[in-house]
């Protein structure tokens, strides 16, 4: 048996992980499917991870890594502040997530906040 069939995609894997990352942050498949930029119905087991949905979709796990760092992988922390209208974006963090330039400004804003850590 060859060993790289067992082997998944990596457009299997950035599925798998975006779903997941959703589940964590009580993102539901809508809010998932605009965040990433495809129809709910699409979102299956695989997203090209070359695609612009692939690229979307790791700014989403970006995001959601830098939350569970920040609140040490506590989910109901994590999906608290991702719903929550904050002073710093005009709406929550998970509506803003809807546009790629809602995902650059909350990278950055999550980044500037790294940095201010020390880390």
């Amino acid at each position: 048996m060859d060993a790289y069939r067992n082997k998944p995609e990596a457009g299997e894997v950035l599925a798998k992980s975006v779903k997941r990352a959703a589940e964590e942050l009580g993102v539901g498949s809508c809010q998932l499917a605009l965040i990433i930029g495809i129809y709910e119905s699409k979102l299956g087991s695989y997203i090209d991870p070359e695609s612009n949905e692939g690229f979307r979709a790791r700014q989403f796990i970006q995001i959601f890594r830098y939350l569970h760092s920040f609140f040490g992988g506590k989910s109901s922390s994590m999906a608290h502040w991702a719903k929550t209208k904050n002073r710093k974006f005009p709406s929550s963090p998970i509506e803003c997530m809807q546009t790629a330039s809602g995902l650059d400004e909350i990278i950055a804003y999550l980044e500037s906040l790294n940095l201010s850590n020390g880390e």
